[in-house]
């Protein structure tokens, strides 16, 4: 049987990857959207912008013939800031263009009809748990919501 939730993962990562230019670009040895990832680490490995997704709670409500799911994803946005000036001039549009997904590259496979975004709370500075020492790192977690209807016979 078909992990629903990987299938709706794996759309949502893809539709991520469509902000390669210009957050997700290609650099030398890897792929456009290497940034986009379930590898919590991925922020330390150079680069501006990041997705991190990870699997969040969900709702499943079985009918006769389908399944109606309510998949959340925990999705972490980090961004690399240089000059605190600008810091969160510059991270308004990253977020707001991973907002608008939805109508700018909507997922409309695999039986998905809607997605929603919810902040988590304020975003805010990452702080090295090691030397409690603030990084060049700033993050927000947003839960996204995936609902997806699937036949089941």
């Amino acid at each position: 049987m078909t992990d629903q939730y990987s299938v709706c993962l794996a759309d949502f990562q893809t539709q991520l990857k469509t902000l390669a230019s210009p957050y997700f670009p290609a650099v030398t040895g890897r792929a456009a959207g290497w940034q986009v990832s379930e590898n919590d680490l991925i922020p330390l490995e150079g680069g501006d912008y990041f997705v991190v997704t990870r699997p969040g709670p969900f709702k499943q409500v079985r009918q006769s013939d389908f399944q109606e799911n309510e998949w959340h994803v925990i999705t972490v946005l980090y961004m690399r800031y240089v000059e605190y000036d600008n810091l969160w001039s510059t991270f308004r549009p990253f977020r707001s263009d991973i907002l608008a997904l939805p109508d700018t590259s909507p997922l409309r496979t695999h039986g998905i009809y809607n997605q929603t975004f919810a902040a988590q709370g304020e975003p805010g500075f990452v702080i090295d748990t090691k030397t409690r020492e603030y990084t060049d790192l700033v993050s927000q977690i947003l839960d996204t919501t995936i609902y997806q209807r699937v036949k089941m016979r």
